[in-house]
C-alpha cells in the first residue's frame, strides 16, 4: 500500500460536499437485490469503498486544527491548507469511476447513470456539470506532491495559533494554492484574492 501526501485548501465546504456527491450517486449504482444488474464497469462496490475512505481521510484532516497562517509581513491572514496522506490505489480507483461516469455522459448508452446523475444534480446544473465538479475533486487530491507542499507540511506539523511565513514560505505558499485553485476553480468560484483566508464551512 503506497500512500502520497496531499494539500487540501479551504474550499468552504465545497470538497466535501463533492465527494459526498460522488458517494451517493455509486451507492445508487449498487445492486441492492440479487437479480439486480451489477453496476456499471468501473462503478462498482470496489470504487465506493475507496471513496469513502478518501473521504474519511479528508474531512479528518479539515477538521483538525490549522494553524493560521500569516503573509510575510504579518498583516495577511492567508487561506489554510491542510495535509493528508492517501492511497494511491484509492486515488487511481476513484479516477476511474470519474472517467466512467464522463464516458456515459455522451452516448447517453448506460441510461442507470444518466438516470442515477439526474437524481443528484438541482435545478441549475446538468448531469455534466456535476460529473465536472467530481472530476476537479479527484483531480484537486490526486496532484503529485513537490517540494513545495512537502515543505509546508512539516511547518504545519503539529503548530497551532499564528504562523507567520518567511518570504520564502510564502512564496512557497502562493505556488501550493495556485496549483491546488488551478485544479479545483471550474466548481469554486473566488470573487476576490485566493489567497485571502476564507470562511470555513
Amino acid at each position: 500500500m503506497t500512500h502520497r501526501l496531499v494539500a487540501i485548501p479551504n474550499t468552504n465546504g465545497e470538497l466535501a460536499r463533492d465527494l459526498g456527491r460522488l458517494k451517493e450517486l455509486l451507492l445508487v449504482l449498487q445492486p441492492y437485490e440479487a437479480d439486480d444488474q451489477p453496476a456499471p464497469p468501473g462503478l462498482a462496490l470496489v470504487a465506493l469503498e475507496a471513496l469513502q475512505r478518501i473521504r474519511s481521510t479528508v474531512l479528518a484532516a479539515v477538521r483538525r486544527p490549522a494553524p493560521e497562517l500569516m503573509g510575510s509581513d504579518g498583516t495577511m491572514e492567508l487561506m489554510p491548507v491542510h495535509f493528508a496522506e492517501l492511497d494511491d490505489a484509492d486515488l487511481a480507483v476513484v479516477g476511474e469511476a470519474v472517467a466512467a461516469l464522463r464516458v456515459a455522459l455522451p452516448s447517453g448508452a448506460r441510461q442507470s447513470v444518466v438516470a442515477a446523475l439526474r437524481q443528484g444534480i438541482d435545478l441549475r446544473e446538468q448531469p455534466a456539470d456535476l460529473v465536472a465538479k467530481f472530476a476537479n475533486a479527484h483531480g484537486l487530491l490526486d496532484l503529485r506532491a513537490d517540494d513545495d507542499t512537502r515543505m509546508l507540511a512539516d511547518l504545519v506539523d503539529g503548530h497551532t495559533g499564528n504562523l507567520v511565513l518567511t518570504v520564502a514560505e510564502e512564496q512557497a505558499y502562493n505556488r501550493l494554492t495556485d496549483r491546488l485553485l488551478a485544479m479545483f476553480r471550474e466548481g469554486w468560484q473566488v470573487g476576490h484574492d485566493s489567497r485571502a483566508c476564507l470562511p470555513t464551512g
